[in-house]
């Protein structure tokens, strides 16, 4: 009676352990998501805030405990479902009650629950933290629609290099510019490299106004790039009308002309119907040569893109559209029979190095008084490959605190393949702020 007794009470205590385990596992599958995505948003916050960097390495390693935790127990469960088909009924019975002895032997339940507890503390703490630092809910997602709206004025303080780039687009733009003959950077599509434009990319095989698009990924200088036209004296005195548009991804056929009509006229239109909206801007484009800047492009529509264009193509003989996108695909609907899209790449090594001091270091501070940070931030240019805005980002990061140590930590944590594909760019140290861009930037999906 005893023995009988003795395994009841161990049959008992083994189904209450594994119950306690069970409602320890189910909490536990719902904490670790939810503190993942709370790592995710504070993430690129623990270089600027001391609180976030103290806090992240801990919801980290708990987190971790959690995962590997989960992963034993799935594994015993999926081993258990595997084995049991092939046994008898009380062999079954058996294996059970054994799975779930060692459990409870192991400490399982009352690990779980320690985790668990450990985990959710850790949780309120930095979600606390965060809320009260005003950190955003998603700051890693850089969508389209989030990009700031662009206009003709350089908002930079000063503009680093691009000065070649500059010169060929002038005279690429029929602009009389006087510059020398120097190639720049640009990369014209060689013979086997051509892009091949669509037959429904042809407006007509002589028209009065050409398209000039500016391809790159997402920083690298596009918009910069016309907005330092749209500003050059030269180009101001041989344009009657400059006008820029920011299109971003709301490609609205009804928007862009109101908002061209109302750039070249500097009045507001309450015209809303699209055929006299059209009209209205082929009788101010017809008398006057204007460069039309449309900025960051996304849509690939070539019906949408010839309905812009349709009263656009009216204009005065001699005028030019400058559309920047970081697609291809865009760049072949866009493009006229005169001129091929302009590839923009990085910039030059020793231009770059002079901007990422500039945004690491500020302009008043001398580089030659910190020799070891100039050390690291030379192999960190290295893999930037010239993209101002990780130039720009990664700077403003180290700039937080001039010291080795600092550097060294995020000169570690990026450590790792950066690649840059034709719409973005990908940087291991932001693999959650810039995972789908930059990424970091900036993977990125497709688009950043």
């Amino acid at each position: 009676m005893e023995m009988i007794s003795a395994g009841a009470e161990f049959m008992f205590q083994a189904q209450q352990a594994d119950s306690a385990l069970r409602t320890e596992i189910s909490k536990l599958r719902f904490v670790l998501p939810v503190s993942r995505l709370l790592i995710e948003r504070c993430e690129c916050w623990r270089f600027k805030y001391k609180a976030i960097d103290v806090l992240l390495p801990q919801i980290k390693d708990a987190a971790y405990e959690t995962a590997s935790l989960l992963d034993e127990v799935t594994y015993q469960e999926l081993k258990e479902r595997v084995e049991d088909p092939h046994r008898s009924f009380p062999g079954e019975f058996v294996s059970s009650y054994l799975r779930k002895f060692r459990n409870w032997m192991k400490g399982y339940p009352t690990q779980a629950k320690e985790i668990r507890k450990k985990l959710e503390k850790l949780y309120t703490n930095l979600k606390e933290t965060c809320d009260g630092l005003g950190i955003p809910e998603n700051p890693n997602q850089f969508s389209k629609t989030a990009r700031p709206v662009t206009s003709s004025f350089i908002i930079e303080p000063k503009v680093f290099g691009r000065e070649k780039e500059l010169d060929e687009l002038i005279r690429s733009l029929g602009v009389p510019s006087g510059s020398s003959n120097r190639s720049g950077n640009r990369k014209r599509a060689k013979t086997e490299k051509k892009i091949d434009l669509p037959e429904s990319s042809i407006i007509e095989k002589k028209e009065n106004v050409s398209v000039l698009p500016i391809v790159g990924i997402g920083g690298v200088g596009k918009t910069t790039l016309a907005q330092m036209v749209c500003n050059n004296k030269i180009v101001k005195s041989h344009f009657e009308l400059i006008i820029w548009v920011c299109v971003s991804d709301n490609f609205d056929v009804a928007r862009l002309t109101k908002e061209i009509i109302e750039c070249a006229t500097k009045k507001a239109c309450d015209i809303d119907n699209l055929d006299s909206l059209q009209l209205n801007l082929k009788e101010i484009v017809k008398s006057k040569r204007f460069l039309l800047v449309l900025d960051d492009v996304w849509s690939e529509s070539a019906s949408g893109w010839h309905r812009l264009f349709g009263p656009l193509k009216e204009g005065c003989e001699g005028s030019k559209v400058i559309v920047t996108t970081r697609s291809l695909e865009v760049a072949k609907i866009t493009s006229t029979v005169k001129i091929d899209p302009i590839i923009l790449e990085g910039l030059e090594l020793n231009v770059y190095w002079e901007f990422f001091t500039s945004c690491a270091f500020g302009p008043e501070i001398n580089i030659e008084k910190y020799p070891q940070l100039k050390e690291i931030g030379e192999q960190i240019v290295v893999k930037l490959k010239g993209s101002p805005l990780a130039a720009k980002t990664l700077g403003g990061i180290l700039s937080a605190d001039l010291n080795e140590r600092h550097w060294r930590n995020i000169e570690n944590s990026a450590k790792g393949t950066w690649n840059f594909t034709s719409t973005s760019i990908e940087l291991p140290i932001f693999t959650l702020l810039l995972e789908k861009m930059f990424l970091i930037l900036f993977t990125f999906p497709q688009r950043l």
